[in-house]
């Protein structure tokens, strides 16, 4: 059973909320929030051939606190260092953009 199946109100005791959550783990206990440098799961491995073949200009993963409290139900955090030219759209459109449909309460976020 996957750690989204094993939903309790235990799972995450040191957490403020939600109620109930489950595991971080697979049902071999794999993180794979931390094994993308190992790739040990065959489920990296797989997501790894993907992403490599694919090799995205942009990729945004979407990602869930599992309970942290957050002021904002959903944040944002970029990496613009990688390229100077997807740094530079990132600062000048993209977070600009987003911080306008936040603005219009579109959805609740942050930039950080």
């Amino acid at each position: 059973m996957d750690g989204h199946e094993r939903f309790t109100p235990y799972s995450r005791i040191n957490q403020n909320g939600p109620r109930e959550a489950g595991w971080r783990t697979t049902a071999t206990n794999m993180n794979l929030n931390r094994d993308y440098l190992k790739a040990d799961a065959p489920e990296m491995q797989a997501w790894l051939k993907l992403f490599n073949q694919w090799d995205p200009d942009l990729f945004i993963d979407c990602h869930t606190s599992d309970g942290a409290d957050y002021q904002y139900p959903v944040t944002m955090e970029y990496d613009g260092f990688q390229h100077p030219l997807m740094s530079q759209w990132l600062s000048r459109t993209f977070v600009p953009e987003l911080t306008e449909l936040w603005k219009l309460q579109v959805f609740p976020c942050s930039i950080m």
